[in-house]
């Protein structure tokens, strides 16, 4: 069974039963999140700690 481009498992129904969630982040969302930090970064004249 398919919802919202989901498999409904057993598992997933009782993740979300107890209320787990699970956070799923795309590869872009990363990007896009080191991009804006980078920015930020940059427009404070700091360098990153690596």
């Amino acid at each position: 069974m398919i919802i919202n481009q989901d498999f409904i498992t057993a598992e997933t129904l009782k993740n979300r039963f107890i209320g787990k969630q699970e956070n799923v982040r795309s590869l872009v969302s990363v990007f896009e999140d080191n991009s804006q930090k980078m920015e930020s970064l940059a427009e404070n004249k700091k360098r990153p700690y690596y």
